[in-house]
Protein backbone atom coordinates (compact mmCIF):
# COMPACT_ATOMS: atom_id res chain seq x y z
CA UNK A 1 0.00 0.00 0.00
CA UNK A 2 1.39 3.41 -1.11
CA UNK A 3 1.69 5.86 1.78
CA UNK A 4 -1.13 8.47 1.33
CA UNK A 5 -3.50 9.79 3.95
CA UNK A 6 -6.50 7.52 4.89
CA UNK A 7 -9.07 8.02 7.42
CA UNK A 8 -10.72 5.51 9.87
CA UNK A 9 -14.17 6.30 9.84
CA UNK A 10 -16.69 4.72 12.57
CA UNK A 11 -20.34 4.80 12.49
CA UNK A 12 -22.44 3.49 15.03
CA UNK A 13 -26.20 2.64 15.22
CA UNK A 14 -28.02 1.45 18.31
CA UNK A 15 -29.50 -1.31 16.26
CA UNK A 16 -27.72 -4.69 15.91
CA UNK A 17 -28.20 -5.17 11.84
CA UNK A 18 -27.68 -1.86 11.12
CA UNK A 19 -24.17 -2.02 10.49
CA UNK A 20 -24.42 -5.00 7.63
CA UNK A 21 -27.18 -2.90 6.23
CA UNK A 22 -24.95 -0.58 6.14
CA UNK A 23 -21.88 -2.69 4.48
CA UNK A 24 -24.76 -4.03 1.50
CA UNK A 25 -25.72 -0.44 0.82
CA UNK A 26 -22.24 0.58 0.70
CA UNK A 27 -21.31 -2.14 -1.76
CA UNK A 28 -24.18 -1.77 -3.94
CA UNK A 29 -23.27 2.26 -4.27
CA UNK A 30 -20.15 1.00 -5.23
CA UNK A 31 -18.68 3.88 -3.07
CA UNK A 32 -15.08 4.94 -4.15
CA UNK A 33 -12.21 5.41 -1.65
CA UNK A 34 -13.06 2.45 0.64
CA UNK A 35 -10.53 0.52 1.47
CA UNK A 36 -11.34 -1.86 4.02
CA UNK A 37 -14.57 -2.05 6.39
CA UNK A 38 -15.43 -3.84 9.18
CA UNK A 39 -19.23 -4.40 10.78
CA UNK A 40 -19.68 -5.54 14.26
CA UNK A 41 -22.62 -5.92 16.66
CA UNK A 42 -23.25 -5.68 20.20
CA UNK A 43 -25.29 -8.92 20.60
CA UNK A 44 -27.80 -9.25 23.85
CA UNK A 45 -25.50 -10.87 26.01
CA UNK A 46 -23.36 -8.13 25.67
CA UNK A 47 -20.49 -10.01 23.30
CA UNK A 48 -18.96 -7.78 20.38
CA UNK A 49 -18.61 -9.84 17.62
CA UNK A 50 -17.57 -9.60 13.99
CA UNK A 51 -20.65 -9.63 11.30
CA UNK A 52 -18.92 -8.49 7.96
CA UNK A 53 -15.14 -7.96 7.06
CA UNK A 54 -13.84 -6.87 3.81
CA UNK A 55 -9.94 -5.65 3.44
CA UNK A 56 -8.49 -6.41 6.70
CA UNK A 57 -4.94 -7.49 5.28
CA UNK A 58 -1.92 -5.70 5.49
CA UNK A 59 -2.09 -1.42 6.51
CA UNK A 60 -6.12 -1.64 5.88
CA UNK A 61 -6.40 -4.48 8.25
CA UNK A 62 -4.06 -2.93 10.54
CA UNK A 63 -5.69 0.22 10.37
CA UNK A 64 -9.05 -1.54 11.49
CA UNK A 65 -7.77 -3.43 14.16
CA UNK A 66 -6.38 -0.22 15.26
CA UNK A 67 -9.68 0.98 15.38
CA UNK A 68 -11.22 -1.87 17.27
CA UNK A 69 -8.99 -2.25 19.73
CA UNK A 70 -9.07 1.99 20.22
CA UNK A 71 -12.57 1.56 20.36
CA UNK A 72 -12.67 -0.91 22.91
CA UNK A 73 -10.31 0.41 25.37
CA UNK A 74 -12.55 2.33 27.43
CA UNK A 75 -13.97 1.40 30.84
CA UNK A 76 -16.25 -1.56 30.21
CA UNK A 77 -15.29 -3.37 27.71
CA UNK A 78 -12.98 -6.28 27.55
CA UNK A 79 -11.26 -6.86 24.34
CA UNK A 80 -10.63 -10.56 23.58
CA UNK A 81 -8.45 -9.48 20.13
CA UNK A 82 -4.72 -9.35 20.99
CA UNK A 83 -3.72 -7.99 17.50
CA UNK A 84 -6.11 -5.42 17.96
CA UNK A 85 -5.09 -4.15 21.82
CA UNK A 86 -1.79 -4.08 19.59
CA UNK A 87 -2.27 -2.38 16.93
CA UNK A 88 -4.14 0.31 19.44
CA UNK A 89 -0.74 1.01 21.34
CA UNK A 90 1.29 1.29 18.39
CA UNK A 91 -1.58 3.96 17.07
CA UNK A 92 -1.23 6.11 20.00
CA UNK A 93 2.79 6.09 20.02
CA UNK A 94 2.14 7.04 16.36
CA UNK A 95 0.03 9.96 17.25
CA UNK A 96 -3.26 8.76 16.61
CA UNK A 97 -6.14 10.29 19.12
CA UNK A 98 -8.42 8.05 20.09
CA UNK A 99 -10.35 10.00 22.70
CA UNK A 100 -13.75 10.01 20.08
CA UNK A 101 -13.08 6.32 19.45
CA UNK A 102 -12.65 5.58 23.07
CA UNK A 103 -16.23 7.46 23.74
CA UNK A 104 -17.88 5.49 21.24
CA UNK A 105 -17.24 2.54 22.17
CA UNK A 106 -18.14 3.56 25.85
CA UNK A 107 -21.89 4.16 24.69
CA UNK A 108 -22.51 1.21 22.87
CA UNK A 109 -24.79 -0.80 24.65
CA UNK A 110 -26.37 -4.32 24.05
CA UNK A 111 -28.17 -4.55 20.56
CA UNK A 112 -26.17 -1.79 18.83
CA UNK A 113 -23.90 -2.38 16.02
CA UNK A 114 -20.67 -0.42 14.43
CA UNK A 115 -19.41 -0.02 10.53
CA UNK A 116 -15.40 0.63 11.09
CA UNK A 117 -14.65 1.49 6.92
CA UNK A 118 -10.47 2.69 6.02
CA UNK A 119 -11.08 5.64 3.14
CA UNK A 120 -8.89 7.58 1.43
CA UNK A 121 -8.05 10.94 2.69
CA UNK A 122 -11.27 12.98 2.48
CA UNK A 123 -13.90 10.32 1.23
CA UNK A 124 -14.98 9.72 5.18
CA UNK A 125 -17.72 12.99 5.24
CA UNK A 126 -19.13 10.53 1.58
CA UNK A 127 -19.16 7.26 3.75
CA UNK A 128 -21.23 9.40 6.66
CA UNK A 129 -23.60 10.60 3.81
CA UNK A 130 -23.98 7.23 2.10
CA UNK A 131 -25.47 6.00 5.31
CA UNK A 132 -27.66 9.10 6.35
CA UNK A 133 -30.91 7.16 6.24
CA UNK A 134 -29.99 5.49 9.52
CA UNK A 135 -29.81 7.10 12.88
CA UNK A 136 -25.87 7.08 13.70
CA UNK A 137 -23.13 8.71 15.52
CA UNK A 138 -19.59 8.82 13.75
CA UNK A 139 -16.28 9.57 14.77
CA UNK A 140 -13.83 10.39 12.30
CA UNK A 141 -9.68 9.74 12.29
CA UNK A 142 -6.50 10.77 10.26
CA UNK A 143 -4.36 8.20 10.03
CA UNK A 144 -0.37 9.29 9.16
CA UNK A 145 1.19 7.98 6.44
CA UNK A 146 4.21 6.70 8.02
CA UNK A 147 2.22 4.91 10.27
CA UNK A 148 0.67 3.38 7.14
CA UNK A 149 4.00 2.87 5.96
CA UNK A 150 5.22 0.74 8.83
CA UNK A 151 2.44 -1.07 8.94
CA UNK A 152 2.68 -2.04 4.92
CA UNK A 153 6.14 -3.73 6.26
CA UNK A 154 6.31 -7.30 6.31
CA UNK A 155 6.98 -8.68 9.96
CA UNK A 156 9.35 -11.51 10.71
CA UNK A 157 7.18 -13.36 13.18
CA UNK A 158 3.93 -15.12 11.26
CA UNK A 159 0.81 -12.87 12.15
CA UNK A 160 -1.76 -14.51 14.48
CA UNK A 161 -4.58 -15.85 12.31
CA UNK A 162 -7.95 -13.66 11.98
CA UNK A 163 -11.11 -15.03 13.95
CA UNK A 164 -13.26 -16.40 12.08
CA UNK A 165 -16.80 -13.90 10.89
CA UNK A 166 -19.11 -13.83 13.96
CA UNK A 167 -16.77 -14.87 16.60
CA UNK A 168 -16.33 -12.04 19.44
CA UNK A 169 -13.74 -9.63 19.32
CA UNK A 170 -14.62 -7.97 22.98
CA UNK A 171 -17.04 -8.33 25.85
CA UNK A 172 -19.00 -5.82 27.52
CA UNK A 173 -18.63 -5.92 31.46
CA UNK A 174 -18.87 -3.88 33.95
CA UNK A 175 -16.91 -0.94 35.44
CA UNK A 176 -16.00 -2.61 38.41
CA UNK A 177 -14.65 -5.82 36.90
CA UNK A 178 -12.86 -3.21 34.37
CA UNK A 179 -11.23 -0.73 37.15
CA UNK A 180 -10.41 -4.03 38.86
CA UNK A 181 -8.23 -5.31 35.47
CA UNK A 182 -6.69 -2.07 34.89
CA UNK A 183 -5.28 -1.71 38.87
CA UNK A 184 -4.12 -5.40 38.18
CA UNK A 185 -2.03 -4.08 34.92
CA UNK A 186 -1.10 -0.87 36.59
CA UNK A 187 1.47 -2.83 39.52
Amino acid sequence: MEARPVDLVVVAWSEEAAAERAVHELRVTGMPGILGMLALAVTVDGELRTREAQGRVGAVGAVLDAGLGLMTSGIGWLPLDGAAAARADEARDGGVRGDGLRALGERMARRSSVLLVVVVDGRGVTVSQGCAGLPLTSDRTAIDPGLLTRWATPRARVPAPRPPVDSPVAIRTSGAVMRLRDSVHAG
